[in-house]
């Protein structure tokens, strides 16, 4: 449902205004989506209960246009429906989030193998995980012999 051209206009974006070294994530933000007015409801709601408990402060998670620094990519812990935190994971590690517009089109081959109910009992497990991750989060500097003394 994502449109190739916006990677094309990230690209474009990027080499033109080069990122900073702590830009770990380019996030998709879809403009005008093509979901039924449930799935949207949803959506606002578990993007505000998220943000409120994450502050990762990222409006659409379930977009699946993002590009990563690998570096930064390496360092999340990994698990099953991770898409949704991958802002407040990039966040929680010390990385910067960027939201990037882009196009969402209609569906236009299969149905989504996601229902309304199934997204909230996983979601939410994960949330409560995930919160606990970036409160639990510690990231201690280490020094060498000659910085130590």
């Amino acid at each position: 449902q994502n449109d190739p051209k916006d990677l094309l206009r990230l690209w474009q974006f990027l080499k033109q205004h080069p990122p900073s070294e702590r830009l770990g994530l380019v996030a998709g933000r879809r403009r005008r989506r093509n979901d039924g007015a449930l799935k949207l409801a949803a959506s606002r709601i578990a993007n505000r209960i998220r943000i409120a408990l994450l502050g990762d402060d990222t409006t659409d998670t379930a977009c699946g246009l993002k590009l990563f620094r690998a570096s930064s990519l390496r360092g999340l812990p990994y698990f099953d429906n991770m898409h949704r935190f991958y802002p407040a994971l990039v966040k929680r590690a010390g990385g910067e989030v960027m939201e990037f517009e882009i196009d969402d089109r209609p569906r236009r081959h299969g149905v989504s193998k996601y229902g309304f109910f199934d997204r909230l009992a996983v979601g939410a497990f994960d949330l409560i995980g995930v919160y606990w991750l970036c409160r639990r989060a510690s990231f201690p500097v280490v020094l060498d012999e000659t910085q130590g003394r």
